[in-house]
């Protein structure tokens, strides 16, 4: 939960511009929340989720697109 939360901060902040490498990101981001508890977690991935998803659907980023990540809409079957 750590590494997508961090990832979808790094996106909407600016500061990943390009698929990093697994060595680049995910031990870095992980880290960057490394000592938060899980509610903290969860309510950062809330606030980035709901910046990432915009930018996913207009852009189509990798190897995302408008249904990556799956949101609660869509893992019930509903769009958007």
């Amino acid at each position: 939960m750590a590494h997508l939360t961090a990832v979808a901060e790094d996106v909407t902040s600016g500061r990943l511009t390009r698929p990093p490498t697994d060595e680049e990101a995910a031990a870095a981001q992980v880290a960057r929340l490394d000592g938060l508890e899980l509610s903290e977690v969860l309510g950062r991935w809330a606030v980035a989720a709901l910046d990432l998803e915009p930018v996913l659907t207009v852009f189509d980023i990798w190897p995302a697109g408008p249904t990556w990540p799956p949101t609660s809409r869509t893992s019930a079957g509903r769009s958007g």
